[in-house]
């Protein structure tokens, strides 16, 4: 009697958490849904949440993997745990607070398919979250549809020999940036990625205001990530790519450094200082004029003297080797 043939994994969906429990079962749900058609497996990758995401999350047939190291919790470690247990042709990445459309798997795996040498198809986010400075400029950006981008925010999905050919999914040192840093890796090797017109998912974000995710993301560690980003790519080929991603908070930086100085040399000479403080003048009402709202320019100028201190951060902290095993325990598999 032969043994019946194990079917291939089509496609590996790998959802990021943390204290998602609110959250966790809509995504999954959804996931479930929308790739019915497909042989796959759902991989729940949790940074080490505290709460009841894991307890609901297992009630799925999942695989649910969690870090056995919550300090080496960041953006860029969740995707790359989930793909470190993965074996699918296709990878797709969500957060836990993503709800996934399944008109959008349709039409990106056969984009994959006609395409030998696209590695990445992503879809439009229908943002559902609440108000704030981010949010607000995300609801304002008009998103390109139909066309080749240098890199998919917001999730999207991706062929794995594309993966293996740049050596690892995501970039585990990185707290924000991760889906710009691969996009980039990709696209140096000559892959390409395609952005749909279509809905990919919905996205439900923490509803807090702008101070609170300015807090978030400060303690979180993702104000640093311009600057983690930056030292990653140094020595490639995309580097004054990312720097370009990170302009107006790089010359920020510049600033705040040029204001120490002067204020350093105000015994000497209080010109420095005044100069520096009119250069800072003139960014404000730079950014008034582009955003068109003293409000949001003030906002605007807070937000990007926070993430210029990350920036310094970023540039100084150590590294570990992108493509090192992830400790984790896999608590549970329920695969049907």
């Amino acid at each position: 009697m032969q043994d019946k043939k194990i079917p291939e994994i089509q496609l590996s969906v790998i959802i990021k958490t943390l204290n998602e429990e609110r959250n966790i079962a809509r995504c999954i749900e959804a996931a479930i849904a929308a790739t019915r058609k497909l042989n796959v497996e759902i991989i729940v990758a949790d940074s080490g949440s505290s709460d009841r995401t894991i307890e609901i999350a297992t009630q799925y047939p999942v695989i649910a993997a969690q870090l056995s190291d919550f300090s080496e919790r960041s953006c860029g470690i969740g995707p790359q745990l989930g793909y470190q247990h993965s074996k699918g042709d296709f990878v797709l990445i969500l957060d836990a607070d993503m709800v996934l459309h399944e008109e959008f798997i349709d039409a990106a795996l056969a984009r994959m398919k006609a395409e030998n040498r696209c590695a990445g198809v992503g879809g439009q986010l229908v943002e559902k979250s609440g108000t704030g400075y981010e949010y607000d400029l995300r609801n304002a950006m008009d998103v390109e549809a139909d066309v080749n981008v240098r890199w998919l925010d917001g999730g999207g999905l991706y062929r794995r020999t594309a993966i293996e050919d740049v050596g690892y999914l995501s970039n585990r040192n990185l707290h924000a940036y991760e889906e710009k840093e691969l996009g980039l890796r990709l696209t140096s090797k000559g892959w390409h990625m395609f952005r749909l017109g279509i809905v990919a998912v919905d996205h439900y974000g923490h509803a807090v205001d702008t101070v609170g995710l300015l807090w978030r993301r400060w303690k979180s560690g993702y104000a640093d990530a311009c600057g983690e980003s930056l030292r990653v790519s140094f020595g490639k080929n995309y580097f004054w790519e990312m720097l370009k991603v990170h302009k107006a908070i790089a010359v920020c930086l510049f600033l705040q450094i040029a204001s120490l100085i002067a204020a350093a040399l105000t015994s000497i000479s209080s010109w420095p200082l005044l100069l520096t403080l009119l250069v800072w003048f003139m960014f404000f009402i730079i950014q008034s004029t582009r955003k068109k709202s003293m409000k949001v320019a003030i906002h605007s100028l807070v937000h990007l003297n926070v993430f210029a201190i990350g920036m310094a951060k970023g540039l100084i902290k150590g590294q570990v080797d992108p493509q090192s095993t992830i400790r984790s325990t896999v608590t549970h598999s329920n695969q049907n």
